[in-house]
């Protein structure tokens, strides 16, 4: 039995650095970084391997040079690749432009190839604790809503849910992820306490809404009752924040499997969070547990 299962494909990033924000019509210098093995439930499926847990990723990969760079990267980040080789010419890639401040713009281009089979995606969830995956592809997991297996459903906010859709997706779920950002556009208000209550709905037990520079929200729903705690970030010299989530919501992961208390994972996600914006690149950036400690007692 597996800890953690994320699906999604793997992401070739292409990172450039620009001279300005991008804005309509606009013209800036650029400069070519890397092209790097990427993507939210790989980058997350690593950071929670390296931090201990036994993971294994189902995505599409391209066959060729492209799918064994990503074999290769997962392996040695100690994931189990669970991946299928599809005859098309590009994988899931991602243009990233770094701003002077660390900020990011991101041009994501999906896989146009078959979906996983069904049989892949039952076995995997027959066999692992937690199950990853993004709103965009939670049609393949929400079959197995009752599969034992713990549903962790990132709401991204480029996703762009109605209020109807996010409904559908969070009533199999179990615990929600979503930034400040996309809660903003799915309520049209900032995150406070009776506003998440009303969000996570009948089902989910976790609803944990990231705040980047400034507050993050826990709300956990227990027995019939809602605890809710809120975390500032920590202080950071922030480089690139590519990935940060991804590895704010590994860590958060990685401590609840541990049986960790809801406001211990959020402190060790907190200072894990904050070590991943301070170098480039998300899966780089993946902090160590003895580095999220040391955090952990700087913040103390």
């Amino acid at each position: 039995m597996r800890d953690l299962t994320a699906f999604g494909d793997p992401v070739l990033d292409y990172v450039y650095e620009i001279s300005d924000p991008i804005r309509t019509g606009g013209k800036m210098l650029g400069r070519f970084l890397d092209a790097v093995p990427g993507g939210t439930t790989a980058n997350m499926a690593s950071s929670a391997a390296k931090l201990g847990l036994n993971v294994a990723l189902v995505g599409r990969v391209a066959l060729g040079d492209e799918g064994a760079l990503h074999r290769a990267s997962l392996k040695s980040a100690g994931v189990t690749g669970l991946l299928t080789e599809v005859a098309v010419p590009r994988g899931t890639h991602c243009v990233i432009a770094l701003n002077p401040d660390g900020e990011k713009t991101l041009i994501y281009v999906p896989m146009q190839a078959p979906p996983v089979k069904e049989d892949t995606i039952r076995q995997a969830m027959a066999e692992t604790r937690f199950a990853y995956v993004m709103a965009a592809d939670f049609a393949k997991l929400s079959a197995h809503a009752g599969s034992g297996a713990l549903i962790c459903l990132d709401v991204d906010a480029a996703a762009g849910l109605s209020a109807a859709q996010f409904a559908s997706l969070r009533d199999s779920a179990d615990v929600l992820f979503i930034n400040d950002v996309g809660y903003h556009k799915l309520t049209g208000s900032a995150p406070d306490a009776a506003g998440l209550a009303d969000l996570i709905g009948p089902r989910a037990r976790t609803l944990c809404c990231t705040g980047g520079a400034g507050v993050t929200w826990l709300l956990t729903h227990h027995d019939g009752r809602d605890e809710v705690l809120t975390r500032q970030a920590l202080p950071a010299q922030v480089v690139d924040t590519t990935g940060a989530g991804d590895i704010f919501n590994a860590a958060y992961l990685t401590r609840i499997a541990e049986g960790a208390a809801p406001a211990d994972a959020l402190d060790f996600a907190m200072a894990a969070g904050a070590l991943a914006t301070e170098a480039l690149g998300a899966r780089a950036a993946a902090p160590s547990r003895t580095a999220i400690e040391a955090r952990m007692r700087l913040a103390r």
